[in-house]
């Protein structure tokens, strides 16, 4: 799950956000049987169901570094004429290890045969902690042949993984894609591309939500409030009218907004709406307001209320 948290409260996505996303792609596309890797012989392959569009992706992460995948069986194809089926019959853990204590680094989850170990087994792979971390290299040899499923970005001294710092590469037919039946040949770049421009866009929805950018956010919703007077003496000019007030808190990225500071006598109120209507407009340079009025300025002086978000 992914957490945010600011004064105004919290924004939690679990992780069938992700699944989901990929689920429902993949699920859509004609042929589609399943996870699996570049070819149509080769790779992870569980159905997708409407019903259950996270289940053939289903990955959990845990406070311990460990990740948890349920990815059902794969195809490895080992040479041309060889290849290992290999199933995973329940949820398997795979411990991450630490992150560097300096630099970041990218892991990979990976689906690994071993010919010297005549074994298929998931394991983390780590790459190199560096300021610029890429991460490690896919063995595509008969020896030590690979599907990557994951990448995972480690911040140095992360407590733990989050799904914020998770690359699905299963849908990416450098590392693993997608298998289709023997008839239909499936192109995953596009599927992939669009499953990650969604994660891309979800991921920069949350981190406005987290640097307070959106208009609901504390930037914007806490305000500090002036009482100012128009005075009636003050309008300069002979139509258009003009008068300028300075606010000491108004700057360029601080939105203002002004309205009437009307009486609770309804009589006064009515003939302070009649003047107040005589200003055609209001525009903010600086630190200032200057007011507008078009043929005639008002008689009378305009109590104003200027609030600006801080």
């Amino acid at each position: 799950m992914i957490q945010h948290k600011n004064d105004n409260g919290s924004v939690n996505v679990s992780t069938n956000v992700y699944t989901d996303i990929a689920g429902t792609a993949a699920s859509n596309c004609f042929g589609v049987k399943g996870m699996a890797a570049r070819s149509v012989t080769d790779g992870l392959y569980h159905l997708l169901r409407k019903e259950s569009v996270g289940k053939g992706v289903k990955v959990e992460f845990h406070e311990d570094n460990t990740i948890s995948i349920d990815v059902g069986m794969a195809w490895m194809h080992l040479s041309r004429f060889n290849g290992a089926a290999v199933a995973l019959k329940s949820k398997t853990f795979v411990d991450m290890g630490l992150p560097n204590a300096t630099y970041p680094r990218i892991d990979a989850l990976v689906l690994q045969f071993d010919a010297n170990k005549n074994g298929a087994e998931l394991v983390s792979k780590q790459g190199t902690a560096s300021s610029n971390p890429q991460p490690p290299a896919v063995s595509r040899t008969e020896a030590l042949y690979e599907l990557h499923l994951l990448h995972v970005l480690r911040s140095p001294g992360a407590p733990s993984i989050t799904a914020a710092d998770v690359t699905d590469l299963r849908l990416n037919e450098k590392y693993c894609g997608l298998m289709a039946d023997s008839v239909t040949r499936v192109d995953t770049v596009a599927i992939d591309a669009q499953v990650t421009a969604l994660i891309q866009k979800l991921r920069e929805d949350l981190q406005a939500v987290q640097d307070q950018t959106y208009y609901a956010s504390k930037d914007y919703v806490k305000t500090q409030s002036q009482n100012m007077t128009l005075r009636s003496s003050a309008w300069s000019g002979s139509g258009p009218y003009v008068q300028t007030i300075t606010i000491s808190d108004l700057t360029d990225d601080r939105k203002p907004m002004v309205y009437l500071n009307t009486p609770e006598d309804s009589s006064q109120e009515a003939a302070l709406l009649e003047e107040s209507a005589k200003i055609a407009s209001c525009r903010r340079s600086g630190n200032q307001l200057t007011f507008r009025c078009l043929e005639e300025a008002p008689a009378v002086d305009i109590p104003v209320v200027v609030e600006v978000y801080v």
